[in-house]
């Protein structure tokens, strides 16, 4: 896709107004972006065809962008409200009303699921399941006051994965079931958790705390719950690549830190950074997992997982010499001790 024509699609001069949300759909075929003000939402396909413009919605949070699970729906939303549209015509298909305040959880199997907030007293939730493209929510169940970060269900099983304070808990949705979730706790962080994401078929789950702290939970039965930390400087999740093995944050000085999973614990992360522009807000990773996406004022930085990107060991890595093994798949250095 043609960055420079994205970035002249959003308006030039005084029309910048700079990107607050990202949406690749599932099939990579999309890509959608909403502007940080007027709400207008953009989608532009992959053939590099003409950009497509969707009625803005009224938000006072930020706005609501995403896409249906099978990638020919378009999701926006504003502070009580999901507009679904129908892809590649850009069709109303129908307005879902919520009580209140919502996140939107995405699209799963037939459905797409929203955490709605029924008490503004204790700030309890509700998730409900709609089915596609028509037809009454299923209650999924209730999750009481307090969640932050919510991620999931990602089947299989439909854990719901979430932050409570510094504690990180999972809980089982079930169809049918109104009543309060059994919540699972996984573990603490030194601070409060600010977002999770899960890790490749639901096995594995990210976490991220105030301080900039990544924990890699396991979700397997009868496995040891925390499998790694993460030392990081970032307190905002962007997510995880479909395979799992990579990770991004928000870092300092609106850059983006990517995380290698298949990396030993003690190798830094990538720092990746645009110094001609100002804002990196939004994020997404492309459903090939071959790109990182993040919104820097008014252009689409796209960054290859793949790199090429410097490895940096930790000190004291060398200094009196280093050399690699004779099958190039190891580097050994020496600092004159050891």
């Amino acid at each position: 896709l043609p960055v420079s024509r994205l970035a002249r699609e959003l308006g030039t001069g005084e029309d910048r107004e700079g990107i607050a949300r990202i949406g690749l759909s599932p099939d990579g075929r999309w890509l959608a972006t909403m502007e940080m003000y007027s709400r207008a939402v953009h989608l532009f396909p992959r053939d590099g065809g003409p950009a497509r413009a969707v009625p803005p919605v009224e938000s006072s949070r930020g706005g609501v962008l995403g896409f249906g699970p099978g990638g020919d729906l378009l999701v926006t939303g504003g502070d009580q409200s999901l507009r679904l549209w129908s892809l590649p015509d850009v069709h109303a298909l129908r307005t879902v009303e919520l009580e209140g305040a919502f996140t939107f959880g995405g699209g799963r199997g037939e459905s797409l699921l929203t955490f709605t907030r029924i008490s503004s007293d204790d700030g309890e939730l509700l998730v409900r399941a709609w089915p596609l493209p028509t037809g009454g929510p299923e209650i999924l169940g209730r999750v009481k006051g307090g969640a932050s970060g919510i991620a999931g269900p990602d089947p299989p099983p439909p854990w719901l994965a979430f932050g409570r304070g510094r504690a990180v808990t999972v809980a089982e949705l079930r169809r049918g079931a109104s009543h309060l979730v059994r919540e699972r706790v996984l573990g603490h962080h030194q601070s409060n958790v600010t977002g999770v994401a899960y890790l490749r078929a639901g096995d594995r789950l990210a976490s991220v705390d105030r301080g900039g702290e990544i924990r890699i939970w396991s979700l397997a039965a009868g496995a040891p719950a925390l499998v790694r930390v993460l030392r990081g400087e970032g307190s905002r999740l962007i997510g995880a690549d479909p395979e799992g093995t990579h990770l991004a944050t928000h870092g300092k000085n609106s850059s983006a830190i990517l995380w290698n999973l298949d990396r030993p614990p003690h190798f830094a992360p990538t720092t990746l950074h645009r110094p001609d522009l100002s804002s990196s807000k939004p994020g997404a990773f492309d459903p090939t997992g071959r790109w990182l996406l993040t919104g820097n004022g008014t252009d689409v930085a796209f960054w290859p997982l793949a790199g090429p990107w410097a490895e940096v060991l930790p000190p004291p890595a060398g200094g009196w010499g280093m050399a690699f093994t004779p099958d190039g798949r190891g580097l050994v250095t020496s600092n004159g001790v050891r």
